[in-house]
């Protein structure tokens, strides 16, 4: 059973999670932190300001792209297999159910943390 469990595990918290943590670690630093205030914190990190480009990345090209690639994986989702064999449903439904609590995780970490600093 070892096989499937980790094909179960590297499917839904592996590469599904990826695209959806980043995406919520762009939009957390863009608009939660502000696109500003981290540009000033490269700046005084690498002591010269990141590029325009640099900049239009961080605040569309990427956050665009990784919302792409979470709709791509939602309209072309398929039963999960390894070889002939196909996944119970139960089995995807204790998948989705683990990478929910990653993501929970974090949202959890994150209202804790706007909680403490006085944000909410």
């Amino acid at each position: 059973g070892g096989l499937y469990i980790l094909t179960l595990m590297d499917t839904f918290i592996g590469g599904e999670m990826l695209p959806w943590i980043g995406l919520a670690e762009i939009l957390a630093v863009v608009f939660g932190y502000g696109i500003k205030r981290f540009c000033a914190d490269v700046e005084f990190m690498m002591g010269d300001p990141p590029h325009f480009i640099t900049r239009f990345c961080w605040r569309v090209t990427c956050p665009v792209c990784l919302a792409f690639i979470v709709l791509a994986a939602f309209v072309s989702y398929k039963p999960l297999t390894l070889g002939d064999y196909v996944f119970p449903e139960w089995a995807e439904y204790l998948g989705i159910f683990s990478a929910v609590m990653a993501i929970k995780i974090m949202i959890i970490f994150a209202v804790h943390h706007f909680y403490k600093c006085g944000f909410v």
